[in-house]
């Protein structure tokens, strides 16, 4: 019976150790590089975006490469019948600038970015178009993850020989979901 007694708690130690230690030596890096999905609202239907972060830099700068694929839908034209409005997919590059920390609220971070991108339009007889982008966005931290609302703005420049050709300026505003790595 005391052999019985002593192998227990040498199993019941053995098996604790681990999860302590895992417990006791965990850590949450908020500074690495991430892979993120946007999902927001154009004007007409869902619009997706995937994206990836590049590590932060000096606790304030981060760089973005994304993709993404909506509708564009302009605000300031006048507003196309359903369906006829393209579709269009983005590629764009942006540098995201951290605001600085709270004391009393670490996890939440704002930030607004400023970047470039290329616009493809399909569907319709428009060629490919450059612009500029502003993203402004809130985001919470946790343990591998940060969510948060995000809004993006583009503007393409004029590519065509009259305004009717071109894309006009136009907002998103999604919900960003990004995991660290």
């Amino acid at each position: 019976m005391h052999r019985f007694l002593v192998l227990t708690a040498i199993v019941t130690l053995l098996a604790s150790a681990p999860w302590t230690a895992s417990a006791q030596i965990t850590l949450i890096d908020t500074s690495s590089t991430r892979a993120g999905v946007r999902v927001g609202y154009g004007g007409r239907g869902p619009d997706l975006e995937a994206s990836i972060d590049s590590p932060l830099f000096g606790d304030a700068i981060r760089f973005r490469g994304g993709v993404g694929s909506g509708h564009w839908v302009s605000e300031f034209d006048q507003r196309p019948p359903a369906g006829t409005d393209p579709k269009v997919t983005r590629f764009a590059a942006s540098g995201i600038l951290f605001l600085r920390r709270h004391q009393t609220a670490d996890y939440l971070r704002p930030y607004v970015g400023l970047g470039i991108a290329a616009y493809l339009p399909r569907g319709v007889d428009m060629n490919i178009q450059r612009g500029m982008r502003l993203i402004v966005g809130m985001e919470g931290s946790g343990d591998r993850w940060t969510v948060g609302p995000e809004v993006e703005l583009d503007l393409p420049g004029q590519q065509g020989p009259s305004v009717a050709d071109d894309l006009l300026l136009t907002a998103r505003i999604g919900i960003a979901i990004r995991r660290r790595f």
